[in-house]
């Protein structure tokens, strides 16, 4: 679809499934739709589709909150070309989605502004990329040393701490690095995915039922509501519609969930 195209059928509410987009107007049409029409984006992630259509692919989904729409978009990426328009600069919060699919997939946001590590640590091997379908999800990469850099804030009275890798509290374990001059924090550095589970990766070729059981095990705080959401995703995909009753069910167990981890961490 065009340009405009989208942006009629979004303005309409039509975009129920998801429709694709040139790579060269996906800016244009994020920066768009955020601005002029309010919508939020709500995750990015990438595909490996080269067995379906020789091709990647890079998914944008958006969400009008007020109006309850959401618009699926995909663009398709080369495999000669690995690259993609960043849209990072105009929409922040696609940083981590854009350094994640470049960390996994090797596809590279063109123009984003940090582009380090941000899965990998300095023991993983440079371009060796584990969510591509080629990749075994038994193989072992050699042990690499890649320099791993921090930022650095320079000036007067600036001291920079580290801390860790440690399990602070109910986050994951992660490096913290502290610029501070005196009790104001200048910048923090942190490094996460210390216990990084390769769970797409586990899940390739699995079948609907170990996958369900996969997914109540990815978090122990979140088992029902990681659940529920795997479960959601495969009745979207074959077009089931649960009763009322497991529907209520749901969003009761969801909220005792939701409960149970504001207690924890109060």
């Amino acid at each position: 679809m065009t340009f405009w195209e989208i942006i009629a059928a979004a303005e309409n509410n039509e975009l129920r499934n998801l429709v694709t987009a040139d790579s060269k107007e996906i800016k244009k049409i994020c920066v768009f739709m955020t601005d002029k029409l309010n919508y939020t984006l709500i995750l990015l992630f990438a595909s490996d589709e080269r067995s379906l259509n020789g091709k990647f692919s890079v998914n944008y989904i958006l969400a009008q909150r007020e109006l309850g729409k959401v618009v699926f978009i995909k663009t398709l990426i080369d495999e000669s070309e690995r690259a993609f328009q960043s849209i990072t600069k105009e929409l922040p919060g696609a940083s981590a989605y854009e350094r994640e699919i470049y960390d996994m997939f090797g596809l590279k946001p063109e123009g984003h502004p940090d582009l380090r590590r941000l899965v990998f640590h300095s023991n993983w091997p440079e371009n060796t990329y584990p969510l591509e379908k080629n990749f075994e999800k038994n193989l072992k990469p050699e042990t690499a040393d890649v320099k791993v850099s921090f930022k650095e804030v320079q000036g007067s009275g600036v001291y920079e701490i580290p801390v860790g890798p440690v399990h602070a509290g109910i986050i994951e374990p992660g490096h913290f690095r502290f610029s501070v001059a005196g009790e104001p924090v200048i910048n923090l550095e942190a490094q996460l995915y210390f216990v990084h589970k390769g769970i797409e990766k586990l899940s390739e070729g699995s079948s609907i039922e170990k996958c369900l059981y996969i997914s109540e095990r990815i978090s122990g705080d979140e088992t029902f509501s990681n659940s529920l959401a795997y479960s959601l995703a495969i009745e979207n995909i074959a077009g089931i519609i649960v009763p009322d009753r497991a529907q209520y069910t749901r969003v009761v167990f969801a909220e005792l969930e939701r409960l149970t981890s504001h207690l924890g961490d109060l």
